[in-house]
């Protein structure tokens, strides 16, 4: 009765880049944790583990790189739940062993996190996204500009913002795919964000339950839901 289904949505370290302007520890943070070891054996939801924020059907890791940053220490702000928590603990050791980086964890209250995130009150917070339809540009948009409510990095590159309004008047499928891709690829490579998974949906339906219709995007609809 244990079901998994994908979902629009993707967790990701958000990166305040108005205090973390070092470029090259922002990349290095990308490649300082086992996201395999937190889908599989952290989160056990059947989360897909990625180093991209527009979701892709397959793991995507990237190979683990060893840094010394001994005399460099990062706060990593959180929602206050037990599962979030878990994710927490293991990113402070993968970043402690691989980047001799000293992580405080700072748990909050929900309101008390979002007001710090869209005050630039932290360094490094663990975030998500979830689309409203399943389109790249949806996530991409989030990153837009810096002041937008979505932001909350301080990052903003114009060529990044030209790119996402040149894609608005591409008619061509795979223009504007690749379009997207290169957005994607500036925003990766200046790493206002470091992505860990693409979220899924875990749930239990009854095996005689027919035509429940279960959105990636968290909707779901029961108007022609029957039992057989």
């Amino acid at each position: 009765n244990f079901h998994i289904k994908p979902y629009f949505g993707t967790s990701f370290l958000r990166v305040n880049t108005q205090r973390i302007k070092d470029l090259n520890f922002r990349r290095d943070l990308n490649c300082s944790f086992d996201r395999e070891k937190i889908t599989k054996h952290i989160l056990q939801g059947g989360q897909i583990s990625s180093s991209r924020l527009i979701p892709v059907d397959k793991n995507i890791n990237v190979p683990i790189i060893k840094k010394d940053y001994t005399q460099e220490e990062v706060t990593l702000t959180y929602i206050s739940n037990d599962r979030t928590h878990i994710l927490a603990q293991a990113l402070q050791r993968d970043l402690n062993k691989n980047l001799n980086l000293n992580v405080h964890l700072i748990a909050v209250e929900r309101k008390t996190y979002y007001e710090k995130i869209s005050n630039l009150d932290y360094e490094l917070a663990i975030s998500s996204w979830i689309a409203d339809f399943d389109d790249p540009i949806d996530f991409l948009n989030v990153f837009k500009y810096k002041d937008s409510s979505t932001n909350n990095t301080g990052w903003e590159n114009e060529e990044y913002i030209s790119l996402l309004e040149e894609s608005e008047k591409i008619l061509d499928k795979t223009k504007r795919e690749k379009v997207l891709k290169k957005a994607e690829d500036i925003l990766l490579t200046e790493a206002p964000i470091v992505p860990i998974y693409h979220l899924t949906q875990n749930f239990l339906k009854k095996e005689n339950l027919e035509d429940v219709f279960i959105y990636p995007s968290g909707f779901i609809d029961f108007k022609y839901a029957y039992f057989e």
